[in-house]
């Protein structure tokens, strides 16, 4: 069963066509209500007059991805609630509505049945159905009663919330990403809501609530805010024209200068998060407020000018490397540039290392790569860090085992990499920590990668006959060198149990890439990081019937992958780097920068 993601920018990438749960090829998008009254105006659907109780109801169906309140007696039009949204497999055209029968304590009955896949609550988060379970849906059934409004069948009685199928989602839904800070507060982390609001000022004033209320709560001890809570007294907006945002926001005049910058990180992150050349003022009483080392009126790039107040405590909230290098593993365990270069130095002499699978992060303007690699395969892999330039030394606090491809903390010179069950964090100078998880007992961990802000991990899981993509949020404080503990908080399945995966690789901050198998056979899938929705990518050119065993991918680039002892990067279709047939495994970009 395939469901098509939410927002996903992948416009350069051929997509094969879907089937399933949904089963457009457009993206699927989910969100809150559309009765907010704040939304503005909303097309409206008109009951046609004298119709019959069942198309009633299909037309309200219908109407809830704009506005189906027409629909309703004027007493259900004051009770019925639009804030959450039940999400249904497939299109609103295959809708299964009942006959129309006689009710209880109302004229007509109609019975709506289906399988819902997810569900989104008012603040606009996304929760699979069953939760737990990553998506793999449940029977749903609602009962729709009817009676006579000037002699017109309207809707009196409603299952609350919006009810709104798959494929219409592609049309009236979009992801929006609230941003909070990390832990260092040097990073910004996105917090993914979705909503059907379409005028700027309406999703800005929407994105201003969301912020107030804080993070989602599988974040909420894996980020901070410096955005002040308000009083019920106090009124803070926002007002946008153009690319110009006003923010009031009562007290902010008050806080610390250095807090100051970074609650206007997070705002002009968040609301212009699809504008970044948006402007921002933020008030106090509707004064604007004094922020040192930014102008009255601010950008993102004002913002990511700010000069360090002492050295190693620069922020990154708009890091990001262009065009990042690409390496591989030759078959001769030896590593491998995207050019099909051998990289200089021992990691690039045969007969020195026996390479599996590397992860590279480098300092700027330096390519000295640091590198993590799992050396020879099978149960005896073994962890070992080092320089390109000067090799790699082996970390003897990590056992032997069936090791996952490492994975570099977001600016720190710290990997990370999975045995069994079992997570570890590695100091460069070769400290050695585990980390807690919420996984259930008996599973084993077979991939593993950070995110680009290094707030959430993502996995892949086995547990008896399934492999299924898990993400938890990281709960650290500081770096392993100097004592701080890290676990993993909120672990859950984002993809369903019939997919068996064995990969997976950010593309950016909120989206995901995974290859593996399904019901189908084999393919490439991207899914947001909550879980709303998998969408399936082309795998023409690659092997059949292998499946790609490795990918990877990052933010303006295009994915590579690796199947059956062969790497591949996709352009019309998958092919060997420059056009060539060419030996290799585990294709990696670089991650991040370190501090």
């Amino acid at each position: 069963m395939i469901r098509v993601l939410a927002g996903l920018a992948t416009a350069a990438v051929v997509v094969t066509a879907c089937s399933g749960v949904p089963h457009s090829s457009a993206p699927q998008v989910i969100g809150p209500g559309l009765g907010d009254e704040t939304s503005g105006s909303q097309p409206s659907n008109t009951p046609q007059p004298n119709a019959e109780p069942r198309t009633i109801v299909q037309e309200f169906l219908r109407a809830n991805v704009s506005d189906p309140h027409e629909f309703l007696t004027p007493d259900e039009q004051r009770k019925w609630s639009d804030k959450t949204v039940t999400i249904l497999q497939g299109s609103v055209e295959d809708a299964l509505v009942g006959q129309a029968g006689p009710g209880t304590t109302h004229a007509v009955a109609v019975t709506v049945q289906g399988t819902q896949i997810g569900s989104v609550a008012a603040d606009g988060t996304y929760i699979p159905t069953p939760a737990e379970s990553g998506g793999a849906g449940q029977p749903w059934s609602g009962q729709y009663s009817l009676d006579p409004v000037n002699g017109q069948s309207r809707i009196s009685d409603a299952p609350p919330g919006l009810v709104v199928y798959a494929d219409e989602f592609a049309q009236a839904y979009r992801p929006i990403r609230l941003y909070f800070l990390d832990l260092s507060e040097k990073r910004l982390v996105p917090d993914v809501r979705y909503t059907a609001l379409t005028s700027p000022q309406a999703v800005a004033s929407w994105e201003l609530d969301q912020l107030l209320a804080g993070p989602r709560a599988e974040l909420t001890y894996a980020v901070r805010t410096e955005i002040p809570s308000q009083p019920a007294s106090a009124h803070p907006s926002v007002t946008v024209s153009g690319l110009q945002a006003r923010v009031e926001l009562p007290g902010s005049s008050r806080l610390d200068s250095d807090v100051k910058q970074k609650m206007a990180a997070q705002l002009v992150a968040t609301l212009g998060n699809s504008q970044p050349q948006l402007s921002m003022t933020i008030t106090d009483g509707g004064v604007p407020i004094d922020i040192a080392n930014l102008p009255p009126t601010f950008t993102r790039q004002d913002i990511a000018a700010i000069p360090p107040p002492t050295a190693g405590t620069q922020p990154h909230f708009f890091e990001s490397i262009t065009e990042p290098p690409v390496f591989y593993v030759d078959a001769e365990g030896r590593l491998v540039t995207g050019e099909g270069r051998l990289v200089d130095g021992p990691l690039g002499s045969g007969g020195r290392y026996d390479l599996a699978s590397v992860a590279v992060t480098a300092a700027r303007e330096d390519d000295n790569y640091y590198v993590a690699a799992s050396i020879r395969t099978g149960a005896d892999q073994t962890l070992w860090l080092g320089r390109a330039d000067t090799g790699l030394h082996r970390i003897g606090g990590v056992p032997s085992g069936r090791l996952t491809r490492p994975s570099w903390l977001a600016g720190q010179r710290e990997a990370w990499v999975a045995d069994g069950a079992t997570v570890y964090r590695v100091d460069y100078s070769g400290r050695v920590q585990p980390v807690s998880t919420t996984l259930p007992p008996g599973t084993r961990i077979t991939a593993l990668r950070l995110s680009p802000e290094g707030s959430r991990l993502a996995v892949i899981v086995q547990n008896g006959g399934q492999s299924q993509l898990w993400v938890g949020s990281v709960v650290r404080t500081d770096t392993v060198a100097s004592g701080s503990t890290a676990r993993i908080d909120s672990a859950e399945p984002i993809t369903p149990p019939s997919y068996h995966l064995s990969d997976v690789a950010w593309s950016d901050d909120i989206t995901l890439w995974a290859v593996g198998s399904s019901g189908s056979g084999h393919g490439i899938w991207s899914v947001t990081v909550d879980g709303a929705g998998l969408r399936e990518h082309s795998s023409s050119g690659l092997p059949q019937p292998q499946a790609a065993d490795s990918i990877t991918i990052a933010p303006g680039v295009l994915p590579w992958v690796s199947a059956a002892g062969y790497v591949y990067e996709q352009s019309s279709d998958w092919e060997g780097p420059g056009h060539r047939t060419t030996r290799g495994t585990n294709p990696i970009y670089q991650e991040s920068y370190l501090d």
